[in-house]
Order: structure tokens, then sequence, then C-alpha cells
């Protein structure tokens, strides 16, 4: 399951943030979501933290050339009590470099579920002529690694990775969420050589933890944006599975990317899925229960693991729900 919270924000915990901004900042989620979810018999939660609030100022250049980072200690100490939080519960968590909307910088975004306050993921540092421009630029500079970007991204990885490789319970770290640049090829990402860079940083602080690879979105005729799977032991391919049905369009897209991972002979995951739209604000298919059986019994026979993005009704809406979909829990469970 995905859990929220300490993803959104600019460095910033909530309530000083939302005086500032209006917007939120981040949080740990409450003690009650942790009960709920270790009684609802969940093994592993998908936490997703940000570049943004791991590193809210600029780093400095010394005298030397080198870099030093100014990293948001009360920010990691709040990872580290939600993880050990999950712990005590008998929970283990995957850590996930959070992106939606790219970053902070831009706000008051409308988007197919309504209006999100700001983006989140990348520094605002990074952007400091921004202004009211468009995420295109942005997105394209870091995937082309302008300025060798992509270094400080890997080394806020590597401080994430170097401080949980001693924790048996971080079991893995989804290292790019996402990626995409829309209307765009694929292979313009260059996600191989990302993902050589970022996976290098962590290997060289953590030889233990899982590492998960996203490809870009399944648009049909074969065009991904990898060429081939990150060369280093223990990576876990996923993808995300937004569609409206099952059949045909869900079933497709998994085929598509059970083949790849069987090619690679890696193992396949679902980071995220929201039943269909049901778990949306606008609930589109009538028949989500049968899909979802069909999915979940397709997903065991396949041997590929899964993480719902969110449990609530009209998430978007109202993020702090605790309100299951009524009927969702019960057929999740009979799955594991």
């Amino acid at each position: 399951m995905n859990v929220s919270g300490l993803g959104p924000g600019d460095g910033d915990p909530d309530a000083l943030e939302r005086t500032q901004t209006g917007c939120p900042g981040w949080a740990p989620p409450p003690r009650t979501e942790l009960d709920d979810i270790a009684s609802w018999g969940f093994n592993i939660i998908r936490l997703p933290i940000s570049w943004a609030n791991l590193e809210p100022a600029r780093p400095t250049t010394l005298p030397s050339g080198t870099l030093r980072h100014h990293w948001n200690r009360p920010y990691l100490q709040a990872i580290d009590s939600t993880v050990q939080a999950f712990e005590a519960r008998g929970i283990a968590v995957i850590l996930e470099m959070a992106q939606a909307n790219w970053s902070p910088v831009f706000a008051h975004l409308k988007t197919h579920f309504g209006t999100m306050c700001r983006g989140v993921g990348m520094p605002v540092w990074l952007y400091p002529h921004q202004g009211s421009g468009g995420q295109a630029a942005p997105r394209r500079s870091f995937y082309a690694n302008q300025g060798q970007i992509q270094q400080g991204y890997a080394e806020a990885w590597k401080l994430v990775a170097s401080r949980y490789a001693a924790v048996p319970t971080v079991v893995g770290l989804d290292t790019v969420n996402e990626p995409n640049l829309s209307g765009m090829p694929p292979r313009s990402l260059h996600l191989d050589a990302l993902y050589q860079r970022v996976m290098s940083a962590i290997r060289a602080a953590n030889r233990r933890t899982l590492l998960i690879f996203q490809d870009t979105p399944d648009i049909g005729g074969n065009r991904f944006g990898l060429s081939r799977p990150p060369p280093f032991a223990g990576v876990v391919y996923s993808f995300h599975l937004y569609v409206t049905n099952w059949a045909p369009d869900g079933r497709r897209e998994t085929e598509d990317f059970v083949r790849r991972a069987r090619s690679w002979n890696v193992p396949l995951w679902i980071g995220e899925f929201d039943v269909f739209d049901q778990a949306s604000p606008w609930a589109v298919d009538p028949r989500w229960t049968s899909d979802l059986q069909v999915m979940l019994d397709y997903c065991r026979s396949h041997w590929i693991g899964w993480s719902i993005f969110t449990y609530g009704i009209h998430w978007f809406l109202d993020p702090f729900t605790r309100e299951p979909l009524p009927g969702l829990l019960p057929m999740l469970q009979g799955d594991f």
C-alpha cells in the first residue's frame, strides 16, 4: 500500500508550510493510519519522500570546488520515525523518490482530478527563474542531465541509501517515479544512463536493498525508454497501472511489461494502481469488483507483486480520508 504525507513541501513541516504558502508540507502518517494498515494485514508500504524536502537549500560550493550539502535533519528524522513505526508493526518499507507535477515551484496546477496546490519532487532552488513557465523544459533538462543535475539527485539517493543500509525492514528503493516526457520519444529520456548513474551512487553506499526501476508508460508498439535492465544485482522492474478496465487495456499493458521482465529475467512489481479509477474521485468502471478479481488472479499466477495507490474514497478531494472504498479491503485481503 502507498502511504502519503512525506512527499509534499519544500523543506518545512506541514503546519509551517501552510502558514507560509497555504499549501501542504511534509507530515508523517498518523498513528491511526499505521494501525489500520497493520490490522488490515498489509506487509509492505511504499513511502514517498522528495528531494525538495531532503535538500531545500542549494548546496554550497567550497573553495576546493566540492559541494557541501545542507540536508534537512528534521525531515530525515521524520523518515526514520516512520520507518521505525512501521517496523514495530511488522511492516516493511519501500522508499520512493516522489514527483508529481515535477516540483513545488509549480503552483495552482489544473489536473484531471482538480486543482493541485503545488507540485512535488524537485527542489525549488533548481529553478530560480522559472516563474510561470511550464514543466516541459525542467523535465527535459533533468533527463538530458544538463548541468550535471542528475549528480545532485544521485547524491540525495546516496544519502538515503546509506542511512538505511543496515535497516532490514527497508527492503527497496524506488529510484525514479513515473519517468515521462509527454509528446517526446521514450528513448529521449536516456533512462539507461540515468539508472546507471543513480544506482551506481546507491550501490556505493548500500549493497543490500532492492533497486526498483520504472520504465516510461506503455504507449504501444513496443516503444519504451529502457533498452535493458540496469546492470546491477537485486533490481526489480516496475510499472504503474492507471487504466479504466482490466480487459482489454489493463491486461494488454500488464502483458507487455511481463514480456519485458521475463526477457530480462527480473521480477515485476506494480508500484501503483487505483482499481480502474474506482479509488479516484470519479469512478468509471461499474464492474470493478470482477475486474479487480481477474487482475489479482493474473498477478498471482504470473508472480507480480503490487502496491495499491490509495484505499480511500475521493482521495484527491479529501486526501486525509480514512474511509476505505466499500468492498475493496476484503478483495485485497483475499489475495494475500
